[in-house]
């Protein structure tokens, strides 16, 4: 039995799916050395500046904090990074390209976890891309990385399936559990000089484009099947929208309405009752069902029936 070592590791993350895993490895026998994040960006209403969940993370922790704004900036500070002396660099959805110099400063070299079976949806938005082209399963992929885009060859990997309804949201949470057992298991593999690399088959690559926020806003000639597939895919971000009567409505839920096969013009309000309002599209219709008005709360049509019964009338049209 091969008895495993302590594995000196610099961190480099910047969301909130990525600290849940910094914070197992800091209850494990591993040492986080130093912290690799995006610098603070300001966001919301009021513009405030907002420090990334690892930072906090962090700082409670007392690890040293690096935060360069580009690939550039990062090259910049390779001689404070080489004094860490770290074993690998763990790389979970940091957002920042490393370059050749960085990839080659880890005794063990740059490991990524990424959430897709690669090489199908490399790039910044697998999550997204797997849930909006209606792929029935997902899971997690361990790479050493290389200057490619997530083109390294792999270390493991780990299956889920993606069902008709979930969202990004809860799709991160099952790559989350998934990942926290696995994490630990390659990081002994590696430990104990005991793993294997695979090439990846490019011929199989797709890309996964970062996700826009125009993309959000709702196009109604496109097929309703389609359409319930974005606005999982954009839940909790960017939220898929539309506009009525000057106001400015979010999409939390919808489904598709299989019964009714009638042609309607796309975006027309067709009705309205307690299971939600009926939309057109280019293809069958889509049933609206958690909305958020905006400046409210969201809520099921049935909850705020009043509100949305005097703003969806049917024969309007949706923008």
């Amino acid at each position: 039995m091969h008895i495993s070592k302590s594995l000196k590791i610099i961190f480099a993350g910047t969301s909130y799916f990525s600290s849940k895993f910094l914070n197992i490895l800091l209850h494990s026998q591993h040492i986080v050395a130093g912290i690799l994040t995006q610098p603070d960006r300001a966001s919301g209403r009021g513009q405030q500046i907002h420090e990334s969940p690892i930072k906090k993370i962090a700082k409670n922790y007392n690890i040293p904090i690096f935060q360069p704004f580009s690939s550039k900036d990062l090259d910049n500070i390779i001689d404070v990074l080489k004094l860490i002396n770290c074993d690998i660099i763990l790389v979970i959805a940091y957002k920042i390209v490393l370059s050749k110099k960085i990839l080659s400063l880890p005794k063990l070299g740059c490991i990524n976890l990424h959430g897709s079976l690669l090489p199908r949806w490399r790039g910044s938005s697998p999550v997204h891309r797997a849930i909006q082209f209606g792929d029935k399963k997902t899971g997690i992929t361990f790479i050493k990385m290389d200057e490619g885009i997530d083109t390294g060859p792999i270390l493991y990997t780990c299956k889920c399936n993606i069902t008709n309804f979930d969202t990004t949201e809860t799709l991160l949470n099952k790559l989350y559990k998934i990942g926290k057992c696995a994490i630990i298991k390659v990081l002994y593999k590696l430990s104990i000089g005991n793993f294997h690399l695979y090439p990846q088959n490019n011929l199989l690559a797709t890309y996964a484009k970062k996700i826009n926020k125009n993309e959000a806003k709702i196009d109604w000639k496109i097929p309703a099947i389609q359409l319930e597939r974005n606005i999982r895919a954009f839940n909790p971000w960017p939220i898929s929208y539309f506009w009525i009567s000057q106001t400015y409505v979010k999409i939390w839920k919808a489904k598709t309405d299989k019964n009714n096969i009638f042609f309607h013009s796309p975006g027309e309000i067709l009705k309205i009752n307690s299971h939600g309002v009926y939309i057109s599209t280019s293809q069958g219709i889509l049933i609206l069902q958690i909305l958020q008005l905006s400046g409210r709360k969201k809520n099921f049509i049935k909850e705020s029936w009043h509100t949305y019964r005097k703003l969806f009338i049917p024969g309007n049209f949706l923008l």
